[in-house]
């Protein structure tokens, strides 16, 4: 209970920290950590809070007890300083609660309900002063001078609500016409950015409706100054504009009696309605404000619609430009709703109304309006005009009666009127797909903040809930109206939970807020609306445009839709197809789920889809032959620009059927799916989609699988084990293809047999059975010979290439090469002819010829990065890598291997990362860092033991020794070179030329350290130790790779 001497205790926590009891300020609390307990308990009142979780917070680097200790020595300095102290405290054995019904008022408290008083007034002079009153509260940022990570978030958010405050009360007086008082909270507001233009721009307004010219060119002073001194740049030209405009203009307001040219009309008693003040702030497109603005400043623009899909903001965004051009027109700007019209000859009326004008009965409102226009300089906004475009020739007629009339439109089609300037917008920039992002500076995620803190003011971005809340974000493809919709739910729903609810259906979108117009309230609603406005061949069109995924070319929506030029065009002029390049068009992800909602309930949709997957079936296997061509970069970038519509493909036909379904129907179904996944395999392969690819293969495979064989299965095998090769997976490669060659034998079928046996010489040559391997390929090679198969013919003799290279035979591997190569140039087969290539400049490398490498690997390289190959411009930076450590040049083999190892991480490809660790350990031990050396070793040792790789371990192992040797440490690098060599043998493996270079000067190192007994002995306790005791030795058991 509250002791009845207890006095009003005063907390400041906004600026500077200060305590007031009975008008005295109490002084006990300067110390950082008195005054975080206490700001933590405050803002955290409504809940006890564990004493144990407070002291980690406040001293997470001290032990358990110590921190405890620490925070009953805190608690005590609180109990002494605030007078009657238990009436303020609720101390708990486990838990400490500040008393919600204790005497004391809060400033961060006050800020909050000023503020929420603000949002539910409707009453202007209510809002102005609780607005007044928050902005007064906010004397600076929460705890200024703390940085614990739980307050930052806090103190963020109540920034950026006293910012929006800011806004919202700058509009307000502005809309009233208290410029005084909007100049000097404008001033406040450039004080928290001074590098904000918007600001700059809204503060010469002000002083241009305040006739102050000179406030004006002081303002853009200060601006052009702030942005040299700070950035060391000019304003935007959408703020030279701005200023310019604003100081031609005669700043005197315009006469409010203007009388009519003709009799009949009457004068205007009123100036026209204020524009609309919106319920929440206007966040983001600044460019958009800025290139309006600049049409609009154009003479010949008199027209300007903005367009696009319902629920992209198009009514903001209008009325955001009428509050920037209230000065630059003399007779302001005029917001007319046309929403709740049901036809257009309401049209004159809506206008009129707007402007307040009154109409004399006997003489026609048309000609009233045009009379009374045509001596006004005005900005006339005209919002939602898409269901009256039967009224779009009163808007001609309007500005050939009004010349100094502009026209701003807001419409989901364009009005397709002479004179008509179009402005396209889509939704938000999307949120990057990646950790780390500052959520405010991205305006989808800072939209989805603002709309989720007004449903619950304690909602903050988390790192756990951010990335969900960037993916809800490109779910909905940046729409602002479906971002608010789904920030509602977080009262009930994390972000992890909201962002499944939209992926499962458009129906979650939705919300019932009584001051959301009601075409608002869902996007169901919203499409509902455009949908209503398309013809039935329209409706019929979208519908089965929405099958397609990722964007689709004029020719595949004609030949899968029917969809001709001029129906494509009227959905492009509606909003509802976007043209994203020349020949090439999508649809917003939320429309296309809508129409494909559609299309579900109409008798077209097994047949669109099946037509769908036919065209990319043949584009697929139409593209597979520019693979082994010259056009091998203009397949590649048609697989890679339609790979949406191919997985969709690839999903519609491998989709779960009922039980039951027809056999002779699954094997079609099973045979179509397979020569798709075989027709995408060397696309999978080169762009590095592996596993992926294996995925597709193994689902066309077990479907298959309920039928009898079918011819496509071999080719189908065949690539998932080449595939699984890629992967290094040679157990699930080498059973993939001897089904193959069993499933080709039984069909009889000599390219088959010769294609599989090519597949088992590929598997055997990685499983290192270098004689099996050789016996194989050449079997494949005869058969490919006898059947003129000269593409597969060259594969093959590169293979014996590079099985001759591993069996150390290079000029065997140089004729096999050179035979390969001259086949895929006569073939033009640019993706063959590279790799050959890359192994010829193997072979040069090999024979220590590094100038005639280079120059191979300079070719190829140029290839791959052309072709977008990872894996084989991985490849080839290694070996460039390793030449430029031949050639002592380690600052260029340092790059090669960095350049790696960013393709790594872009892949996730493991299988290389030991041996390029190893490489690294060079690079490092050479510029000296003997300790980054030693731990790029001992990684690459750990990863090898893991997998049991002999001869990677035996490299790492020599890198280490290596290490050893350059430490001075010359007798333990014995030994471990003594324990490498027997694992090379073991291995069978051989040095290539780079660490035969690092051996050889590691080991004349040795040599001049130890006397030869010492180093023999060494040597033969090396021959003699175990790899666990190796592993023991190094702590590698312990190692966190």
């Amino acid at each position: 209970m509250t002791s009845a001497a207890a006095k009003v205790l005063h907390i400041s926590l906004l600026g500077e920290f200060q305590l007031l009891s009975d008008d005295r300020q109490l002084t006990g609390l300067v110390a950082e950590r008195p005054q975080t307990l206490l700001t933590y308990l405050l803002l955290n009142r409504h809940a006890p809070q564990s004493r144990q979780q407070l002291a980690f917070m406040l001293w997470p680097d001290s032990s358990d007890s110590q921190a405890r200790t620490n925070l009953r020595n805190l608690l005590h300095t609180l109990r002494q300083v605030l007078p009657h102290a238990d009436d303020f405290l609720l101390v708990e054995p486990l838990t400490l609660q500040w008393q919600c019904d204790a005497p004391f008022a809060l400033d961060v408290a006050q800020f909050e309900e000023a503020l929420h008083k603000a949002n539910e007034t409707e009453d202007p002079f209510e809002m102005r002063q609780c607005l007044e009153t928050a902005v007064s509260l906010y004397r600076g940022d929460l705890l200024p001078g703390n940085y614990d990570d739980w307050i930052i978030p806090h103190r963020e958010t109540l920034r950026q609500r006293f910012l929006s405050a800011l806004e919202k009360l700058i509009r307000l007086l502005e809309q009233t016409g208290d410029y005084r008082s909007a100049i000097h909270h404008s001033q406040r507001l450039l004080q928290q950015d001074p590098l904000n233009e918007a600001t700059y721009i809204q503060l010469m307004r002000l002083h241009a409706l305040s006739n102050d010219r000179a406030g004006v060119r002081r303002t853009y002073q200060i601006c052009v100054a702030t942005l040299e001194a700070e950035l060391g740049v000019e304003p935007a030209a959408a703020t030279q504009a701005a200023y310019e405009q604003l100081l031609r203009l005669e700043m005197a307001l315009p006469d409010e009696m203007v009388a009519a040219p003709a009799p009949s009309v009457p004068a205007a008693a009123l100036r026209p309605r204020p524009l609309p003040v919106p319920p929440t702030p206007f966040i983001g497109r600044e460019a958009e404000l800025a290139e309006i603005a600049e049409l609009l400043a154009d003479p010949a623009c008199r027209l300007l619609t903005i367009a696009g899909l319902g629920g992209m903001g198009k009514t903001r965004l209008a009325l955001q430009t009428a509050v920037g051009h209230q000065p630059i027109f003399p007779d302001g700007v005029v917001f007319v709703t046309l929403a709740p019209l049901q036809t257009a000859d309401l049209l004159v009326t809506a206008i009129g109304e707007a402007l307040q004008f009154t109409f004399f009965t006997s003489h026609d409102p048309g000609t009233q309006l045009f009379n009374y226009l045509s001596q006004k300089t005005m900005l006339l906004v005209l919002d939602n005009f898409e269901h009256l475009l039967d009224g779009a020739d009163l808007l001609a007629d309007l500005l050939a009666h009004a010349p100094n009339i502009k026209l701003l439109v807001t419409s989901r089609q364009r009005l397709e009127l002479q004179g008509e300037w179009v402005y396209e917008i889509g939704g938000f920039s999307l949120p990057e797909n990646r950790n780390g992002a500052v959520p405010l500076q991205n305006s989808a995620l800072a939209l989805f903040h603002q709309s989720a803190r007004r449903i619950d003011s304690h909602f903050a971005f988390t790192e756990e809930e951010e990335p969900h809340a960037a993916r809800i974000c490109r779910l909905v493809g940046g729409m602002p109206l479906a971002i608010e919709l789904a920030a509602s739910w977080v009262r009930l729903l994390s972000c992890t939970e909201i962002a499944g609810e939209i992926e499962r259906g458009l129906a979650f979108l939705a919300v019932s807020l009584r001051n959301i117009p009601e075409r608002h309230r869902s996007i169901q609603t919203v499409f509902d609306h455009s949908w209503n406005l398309l013809s039935p061949q329209e409706q019929a069109t979208l519908a089965q445009l929405s099958v397609f995924r990722g964007g689709f070319s004029r020719e595949a929506a004609e030949q899968i839709t029917g969809a001709t030029l001029p129906l494509l065009s009227a959905l492009v002029d509606k909003s509802l197809v976007r043209r994203v390049e020349t020949n090439r068009y999508d649809l917003h992800e939320l429309i296309r789920q809508y129409a494909y909602e559609q299309l579900t309930q109409s008798c077209d949709f097994e047949a669109a889809n099946n037509r769908h997957f036919d065209f990319f079936l043949a584009l697929a296997e139409e593209t597979k032959v520019k693979l082994r061509s010259s056009e091998l970069i203009l397949g590649l970038n048609v697989l890679e620009r339609d790979y949406d519509n191919l997985r969709s493909a690839l999903e519609w036909t491998l989709r779960d059927r009922e039980e039951g379904g027809e056999t002779a129907f699954e094997a079609y179904r099973g045979q179509k799916a397979l020569r798709l996944t075989s027709a995408l395999y060397l696309f999978w392969k080169i762009r590095v989609y592996w596993g992926n690819g294996r995925k597709w293969l193994q689902r066309a495979l077990d479907l298959a699988a309920k039928a009898p064989p079918a011819p496509e299965q071999v080719a189908a095998l065949k690539a998932a084990a080449l595939l699984a090769v890629e992967q290094m997976d040679l157990p699930a490669a080498k059973q993939l293809a001897e089904q193959a060659l069993d499933l080709a034998h039984e069909q009889g079928d000599p390219l088959d047999m010769g294609l599989t046996l090519a597949t088992i010489g590929i598997v055997l040559w990685k499983q290192k059975e270098y004689d099996l391997a050789h016996r194989r390929s050449e079997e494949a090679l005869a058969q490919f010979r006898q059947l003129n198969m000269n593409i597969s013919a060259a594969d093959s003799l590169q293979l014996l290439g590079r099985i001759a290279i591993n069996q150390d035979d290079l000029p065997t591997a140089q004729g096999y090469l050179e035979e390969s190569l001259a086949i895929f140039e006569a073939l033009d087969d640019k993706m063959g002819f590279n790799a050959v290539l890359s192994d010829l400049g193997l072979v040069a490398y090999l024979r220590r010829d590094f100038a005639m490498a280079k120059q191979y690997h300079g070719k190829s390289l140029h290839l791959f990065r052309e072709a977008r190959s990872l894996a084989g411009i991985e490849m080839t930076l290694n070996r460039l890598g390793d030449i430029a450590r031949c050639e002592g040049d380690y600052a260029e083999a340092g790059r090669c291997y960095h350049e790696c190892w960013a393709i790594f991480r872009d892949t996730g490809d493991k299988d290389e990362i030991p041996s390029l660790l190893h490489n690294l350990g060079y690079v490092a031990l050479h510029e000296g860092d003997h300790a980054k050396a030693m731990n790029l070793f001992r990684q690459g040792m750990a990863m090898h033991t893991e997998t049991g790789n002999q001869a990677g371990m035996a490299e790492c192992l020599m890198g280490i020794a290596a290490t050893f040797t350059a430490q001075g440490q010359a007798q333990t690098a014995a030994r471990l070179f003594g324990t490498a060599e027997t694992l090379r043998g073991q291995s069978n493996a051989v040095l290539w030329p780079a660490n035969r270079l690092e051996y050889e000067r590691s080991l004349a190192a040795l040599h001049e350290s130890l006397d030869e007994e010492t180093l023999a002995a060494a040597w033969a306790a090396g021959h003699s130790t175990t790899i666990e005791e190796i592993i023991q030795l190094l702590s590698l058991e312990s190692l966190n790779v």
